[in-house]
């Protein structure tokens, strides 16, 4: 049957409101070397040097950007270890083995509001650059590249949406450090010299409307404004949340940007709050640790370059040790099943799921056109699959596939169980 979807049905089983813990002294963290966006890198110490929390311990080259890799706790560099990336790939790490002193790097700060208003767009940018700034929703995008835009920005929109099922991270953030970010939201619109602020949350979150709107009365910034979103997904995609907040269409073919929008998600702009005030990198981030197969599932506060075998180990193992668990890096819809639990939080990993295992026959496809109804970007995934299989380059540039935003609606709707959002990403790599 034909079917368009925007909403995503529940599993009541997961949805349940989790304690928090702070998980943010590891034996050892580790740090990708390379990721998704940087295949190079090299390493900036030598084996047995002391380091502290903030050090430059290593440089990841992206080809038009250089990014520097920093140590979230102070300790002693042992070695390397291959571990696997959130995205799947299992790649070499810098080990530091935790001291549990905590020595912060000589060059942190602790400025004043006043003070981090007197910074230049100058020193802003390189503060984000040197911190190694990256979009916390998932994309890990430099941060400092969309500061050094030339376009005309207007409106600064926040993305609070967390649209992706069972996900809480970015709720709990926004909690937790609520003044931090509408002050960073505040010092985005100084730097762009926009005339206004969008923080966008989901209807359904009212006590975190009620805060937010409480913090923005307080801060007496007249210039920002808080707008409640509809509760379907993909409502965090960019080019919608911006139609949702401002009415105005984004085409397929031109970035918010170029219409005058900045969108950052809302722990993005906390990082870069921290950066501008502490001239801190990311050192820690909130993650959820959720699923049926899961003794104690948890929301916790953890450093950068934790193993999830640890973290899981500390909330109590899974209920079943015979490895037939399903674990998911990310949210059901847009995260990576893995082969292995063996991986490591990096900046942009905010969830990991274990499920029991569901297993589900894929058929041929009957050609129903759910996939093509449902894709927010306005694609056409079957055909896309298709040409891939031929290794039709040509084909999927004209079929704008790299408009996919892997959402995994396509996926979701399909009547014959196809895991089109996996064909998706195979197609963007050939091209």
């Amino acid at each position: 049957m034909i079917q368009k979807k925007k909403i995503i049905a529940l599993d009541e089983k997961l949805c349940k409101t989790h304690p928090h813990v702070d998980f943010t002294n590891p034996n050892k963290c580790y740090y990708h070397l390379t990721n998704n966006r940087c295949k190079k890198g090299i390493i900036g110490i030598e084996v047995g040097d002391e380091v502290t929390v903030g050090q430059v311990i290593g440089q990841r080259d992206g080809g038009f950007f250089k990014q520097n890799i920093h140590s979230t706790i102070s300790g002693k560099y042992t070695g390397n270890e291959k571990l696997l990336h959130r995205t799947g790939k299992l790649t070499e790490c810098i080990v530091i083995e935790n001291d549990f002193k905590e020595n912060y790097s000589v060059n942190r700060t602790n400025l004043s509001f006043d003070q981090m208003l007197d910074i230049s767009n100058e020193d802003f940018i390189d503060k984000v650059r040197n911190n190694s700034n990256v979009g916390l929703g998932g994309s890990g995008f430099p941060t400092y590249i969309k500061l050094e835009s030339k376009s005309d920005i207007q409106k600064i929109i926040i993305n609070g949406v967390e649209c992706e099922p069972y996900l809480t991270s970015d709720v709990d953030t926004m909690f937790k450090y609520s003044s931090e970010i509408i002050s960073g939201l505040f010092l985005l619109i100084k730097f762009y010299s926009a005339s206004e602020g969008i923080i966008a949350v989901k209807k359904k979150q009212k006590k975190l409307i009620t805060v937010l709107q409480k913090t923005i009365d307080d801060s007496g910034y007249s210039n920002i404004k808080l707008v409640p979103t509809e509760n379907y997904y993909p409502q965090g995609y960019e080019k919608d949340l911006v139609k949702t907040v401002t009415n105005i269409t984004v085409p397929a073919t031109n970035m918010p940007a170029e219409l005058g929008f900045m969108v950052f998600n809302s722990t993005s702009v906390l990082s870069i709050y921290k950066s501008l005030r502490y001239n801190s990198p990311i050192l820690t981030r909130e993650i959820s640790a959720i699923g049926t197969g899961l003794n104690n599932p948890t929301n916790l506060t953890v450093k950068v370059g934790t193993s999830v075998l640890d973290i899981i180990d500390k909330i109590g193992g899974y209920k079943c040790e015979d490895k037939t668990n399903v674990f998911i890096a990310g949210g059901p819809m847009m995260g990576q099943a893995l082969k292995s639990d063996n991986v490591i939080v990096s900046k942009a990993f905010s969830t990991f799921l274990v499920l029991d295992p569901v297993l589900e026959k894929e058929r041929a496809c009957i050609n129903c056109g759910s996939c093509i109804m449902s894709c927010p970007s306005g694609l056409q995934p079957v055909l896309i699959m298709n040409q891939m299989k031929n290794k039709n380059k040509e084909a999927l540039i004209h079929l704008n596939v790299k408009s996919c935003i892997e959402c995994g609606l396509c996926s979701y709707v399909c009547t014959s169980k196809i895991d089109l959002t996996k064909h998706m990403r195979k197609s963007k790599r050939m091209i």
